[in-house]
């Protein structure tokens, strides 16, 4: 195998491509699709931003170290990175994974409704407490809890009850 250890990294820079230019096609379709689904959903998923430079690392250094071992054994040989007959032994467990992700989607996607709503509800409880706090600090001090003009204008049946009294 004459492959260029150079002209590997330079095409792994897209993930893939290096595992491509080595012949290990599975493992390059498996990375290719990794990287560009993840770069896809990480618009919609923080998740999947996180993901996109570990995918870009980890692809570039194995496409490095496959090509080190083709070189030695003077053989390629086209392992998937992920074998499907053993993930689907571990459905379940593959399957709530995936129920996980959904739903944390579903809450990152609803969380500007949900922080309006609890944001609503805050302002709602700090003008209930403070109305609270009003009226007791007005009930201690012996103060109307409604301010009242200083000049006491009273309707006037009881204007001619206060001057019966006097």
């Amino acid at each position: 195998m004459n492959k260029s250890k150079g002209l590997t990294f330079i095409l792994s820079f897209v993930p893939g491509l290096g595992h491509f230019y080595l012949g290990l096609m599975n493992r390059g379709l498996q990375f290719m699709i990794m990287f560009f689904a993840s770069t896809f959903l990480a618009d919609s998923f923080f998740l999947f931003g996180v993901a996109i430079p570990i995918i870009w690392f980890f692809t570039l250094f194995d496409a490095l170290q496959q090509h080190r071992t083709i070189k030695e054994r003077n053989e390629i040989v086209d392992e998937p990175l992920f074998n499907w007959g053993e993930l689907q032994e571990k459905k379940y467990i593959i399957g709530w994974v995936l129920i996980g992700l959904g739903g944390l989607f579903l809450l990152d996607q609803l969380s500007p409704i949900i922080d309006d709503f609890i944001r609503m509800s805050i302002v709602r409880n700090t003008v209930i407490s403070a109305i609270f706090i009003y009226v007791g600090y007005r009930l201690i001090t012996g103060k109307p809890i409604l301010p009242t003009n200083s000049k006491k204008t009273l309707p006037p049946v009881l204007q001619e009850k206060e001057e019966v009294k006097e």
